[in-house]
């Protein structure tokens, strides 16, 4: 595990041929904020010549483009028209010979926009295989442990962004047993791969600082200067009606897509239909209201969470920065329970 000396270092995304044009410009992104980029790799499916010409025209030789199609053959894996096959690449990343050289490996989402340098999880000190966050909403829903099968009070990560120690990740077979159960159990693995890797790294993930992974699908989140990686788990800053996502977010893929074909994605006036963010805010007081008045336990648990947010952003925060393991029961902790 580390001590803070700097490890040998890459980054990655992985995306079938709908999302490769946004791996692209969130590895350009990477490319444009780093004083010394990592070596970056995009693991991807089968994509057209033109977005390959592409991708090698904005990326050059710093980010390295590879086909692991093959990977997929043949297995029966939990997917659908919104999440294909390609989300389970993740799982796969202990078996590429690119990788070997490498002895820690940064994941990132197609979706995530990056504001700060990775060259700082590099450094990170890592006392387990895995640094993630902490996936906020599971802790109102809770179904996860009985899903997965996991041990009582057992957290869950999102696994958007993530820093892995390859070395003890191979040494352990940890890919290997979230590779088995997403086969074995497809049914089980309603958030596909992310479900996957939480049975894999139960009790072996560290906390990762909330601003590495600030979710736009969240009631309050922090304002996009000041996170680390914005991921837009919500509308994507390329739909045409991207609620949520902030202009200087969106300018930013604007400029990173300007000499890219993929420009018309965004080439359009900047519109934040603020109606509808009016509309979920109230959406959410009401649901909140509501859930007083029935009693429901789970929307009782979602109120607390919207309501206590930065508070809870701040708890995970300062566990990450004391290189926490990450905690058990974490709904008793932030007070959703």
């Amino acid at each position: 595990m580390s001590t803070g000396v700097p490890a040998k270092t890459c980054f990655y995304l992985a995306a079938d041929k709908n999302y490769f044009p946004f791996a692209c410009l969130a590895a350009r992104r990477i490319l444009d904020i780093s004083r010394d980029p990592l070596p970056g790799f995009i693991l991807h499916t089968a994509i057209s010549d033109a977005d390959r010409t592409a991708a090698v025209s904005l990326l050059g030789d710093r980010v390295c483009l590879l086909d692991v199609s093959n990977f997929l053959d043949g297995l029966a894996l939990n997917y659908d028209g919104r999440i294909t096959k390609a989300a389970y690449l993740r799982l796969f990343v202990d078996l590429v010979p690119d990788f070997v050289p490498y002895e820690r490996i940064v994941y990132l989402d197609c979706d995530i926009l990056m504001n700060r340098d990775p060259l700082a999880l590099a450094t990170a000190e890592m006392n387990l295989p895995l640094l993630a966050a902490h996936d906020l909403p599971s802790y109102y829903d809770l179904r996860y442990r009985d899903r997965l099968s996991l041990n009582p009070g057992a957290p869950y990560f999102n696994s958007g962004l993530l820093v892995m120690d390859l070395v003890a990740v191979r040494e352990m077979g940890l890919l290997e047993k979230a590779r088995n159960f997403a086969e074995e159990y497809p049914e089980r693995c309603l958030q596909h791969d992310q479900d996957a890797l939480n049975v894999a790294f139960e009790g072996k993930w560290q906390t990762l600082h909330p601003q590495w992974n600030v979710m736009t699908n969240l009631h309050w989140m922090p304002p996009f200067a000041t996170a680390y990686a914005r991921h837009f788990s919500g509308q994507k800053p390329w739909r045409s009606r991207p609620t949520g996502v902030e202009k200087p977010a969106f300018e930013i893929y604007r400029a990173l897509s300007e000499p890219t074909p993929w420009r018309d994605r965004f080439d359009r006036s900047y519109n934040p239909r603020s109606i509808n963010l009016f509309l979920k805010a109230l959406e959410r007081r009401l649901n909140a209201a509501t859930a007083r008045i029935t009693g429901n336990q789970r929307s009782l648990r979602k109120a607390r969470l919207d309501r206590r947010l930065p508070e809870i952003m701040k708890t995970f925060a300062d566990h990450a920065d004391n290189n926490l393991p990450a905690v058990e029961w974490p709904e008793k902790l932030i007070g959703v329970a």
